[in-house]
């Protein structure tokens, strides 16, 4: 019962929408942004020491357990040997590592300072990853102010991207117009961009999508609709669809009410990461 209990206590937070976008299994460039990224492992080769996109590629597929069973601290190495070139994306993913102690010792400091060096270059991920530090304090000091404009700035690259039908982009500027972050707050604009992504197949913008579907925000409250959109995101092995699916199933909101059902897809997104949900709470969402 206490398990149950503590999967509970996650759902219910996920449920009130505190989060700006899902933490789950996804590292930064995650599978849900480029068809480069599903080359299988073996294709990757890093004997060349200054293929940093290669390093940074197959560090990706450690840290996410794909073609392998999941390794941070063998993402953390290729991460570091990748942003040692000056390659943003790993820039940013060893920051991510860093922020959250995976394969590395938690450390906010060193977080801010890789989301920093990407950033520089322009990396609109790090952008807001870093924007989100100085918002909370977290390794640097508190700034509304700097993490108003680095959130702007990000908008902005999102933008570009997104009216070029990048889906990633798409659902992040959808996020930020969600919670209001580098732009003015907007349910409206937030369901357009996150449907737009959520039509390419995209499962963090169909989590975020159903979750305004579920409370009603920018769109009519639809639980029906809510749970098909989870239903999508949690095939793809989406761990806050899976747990959001099993809160509906829970609760028999969009779907008969399944207890059995529900805690299958609990078990599915516990197994994935249960630090992932954890750190959710914090109120982050990687694409």
């Amino acid at each position: 019962m206490i398990v149950r209990r503590t999967l509970w206590d996650t759902c219910l937070a996920l449920t009130v929408g505190v989060f700006l976008c899902g933490v789950a299994s996804c590292t930064p460039h995650s599978r849900h942004d480029s068809a480069e990224q599903s080359k299988p492992a073996e294709s990757i080769q890093t004997n060349n020491p200054g293929n940093a996109a290669a390093q940074y590629n197959l560090g990706r597929l450690y840290a996410e357990g794909r073609g392998m069973p999941r390794d941070y601290a063998k993402a953390a190495e290729l991460f570091q040997k990748a942003a040692g070139q000056g390659y943003a994306p790993a820039q940013t993913g060893l920051g991510w590592l860093y922020q959250f102690g995976r394969g590395v010792p938690q450390d906010y400091v060193k977080a801010a300072e890789f989301f920093q060096k990407a950033a520089d270059q322009g990396n609109g991920e790090a952008l807001t990853r870093l924007a989100f530090l100085y918002e909370n304090g977290w390794g640097v000091p508190h700034d509304q102010a700097k993490a108003s404009e680095l959130y702007q700035k990000a908008a902005a690259l999102f933008q570009k991207m997104a009216d070029k039908g990048d889906a990633a982009a798409q659902a992040r500027l959808g996020i930020m117009y969600k919670y209001g972050r580098g732009v003015a707050q907007d349910y409206f604009k937030a369901a357009e961009l996150l449907q737009r992504a959520a039509d390419q197949g995209h499962a963090p913008a169909q989590t975020s999508l159903a979750l305004l579907y579920k409370f009603g925000q920018g769109v009519s409250q639809d639980y029906a609709k809510a749970a098909e959109l989870f239903q999508k995101a949690a095939e793809q092995g989406y761990a806050l669809a899976q747990l959001n699916l099993g809160v509906l199933y829970e609760q028999g909101q969009g779907v008969p009410k399944d207890y059995a059902k529900a805690a299958e897809l609990y078990r599915k997104a516990a197994g994935q990461d249960g630090k992932d949900v954890k750190n959710a709470a914090h109120g982050e969402e990687p694409q």
